[in-house]
């Protein structure tokens, strides 16, 4: 009999061909005895030599869950002649998602303070919150740096070579959208590690950092740079200037720029939801 299913819960990676035909065998779903409730449901997948097309259209049709049975693994065998077997093996077994979170951050060297407080006798050079002046330079400071790096795990039955080609394309993109509650330009994508065992599902884990948008961010006296994405790099030009008061030539904030060092990338390919 033609099985059709709808509002599929396979989590599918691909597009099935529409010419490939996948039919339940009529002797179809076996009982397994035993301590627990399985089954064993048969299919065969007509049309095509394609081990991953014969996967992608058995997956679009066979449901992944069955009177509270979820499909923990099937086998497919090429039979000849474009005709596939498979068998999926429904039991207790539970699909789950995980999450993590660190806070824990880096560092990063500032070359220009928030404020300044000056001590000593006489005339003080003022730097305009220039950081450790040492003459010519500008040698700032390394001080903690918030970060925020989150990942994802979710389980897999099947995942094919081009979505595994996406998750390397994607590696150091920032995200174009608004993406898990952080605006556009504040994730970047930082990799994936897959792990599958015999017949077990793929796991998959997804590694990301967020870094906030700012505005409006003042870098002494004279610059104010109107907003920055979260992934681009900023960087301060410094000159030699005359402090007529002190007497002496100093390092001070001329012109700020802003790089952008990550190409941007669509994270809704990787299909963790937006």
């Amino acid at each position: 009999m033609s099985v059709q299913i709808t509002n599929n819960p396979f989590e599918q990676v691909g597009t099935p061909d529409p010419t490939i035909a996948v039919e339940e065998d009529a002797l179809s779903p076996k009982i397994i005895e035993g301590q627990e409730p399985k089954w064993e449901r048969t299919y065969w997948v007509f049309y095509t030599e394609s081990e991953t097309q014969a996967r992608l259209s058995l997956e679009s049709v066979a449901p992944a869950i069955v009177e509270g049975l979820v499909c923990d693994h099937y086998t497919i065998d090429n039979m000849g002649g474009g005709l596939w077997q498979a068998k999926l093996h429904y039991s207790l077994f539970q699909v789950t998602a995980e999450e993590e979170f660190d806070t824990t951050g880096g560092s990063a060297t500032v070359k220009l303070s928030y404020a300044t407080r000056s001590f000593g006798p006489g005339a003080i050079p003022v730097f305009n919150g220039a950081i450790n002046c040492n003459g010519g330079r500008v040698d700032g400071v390394s001080i903690p740096q918030p970060a925020f790096a989150f990942s994802y795990t979710r389980t897999l039955l099947f995942v094919d070579q081009p979505y595994k080609n996406s998750l390397y394309q994607l590696v150091g993109r920032y995200n174009v959208a608004a993406f898990k509650n952080f605006a556009a330009g504040e994730v970047l994508f930082l990799g994936s590690r897959g792990r599958k065992s015999g017949r077990e599902r793929w796991k998959l884990q997804y590694l990301f950092a967020a870094s906030p948008n700012l505005a409006s961010i003042v870098l002494g006296p004279l610059i104010t740079v109107t907003n920055k994405l979260g992934w681009e790099y900023l960087w301060v030009l410094f000159d030699e200037a005359e402090d007529a008061t002190a007497r002496q030539i100093v390092q001070r904030p001329r012109a700020a720029y802003l790089e952008q060092v990550h190409l941007p990338g669509t994270f809704g390919t990787l299909g963790l939801g937006p």
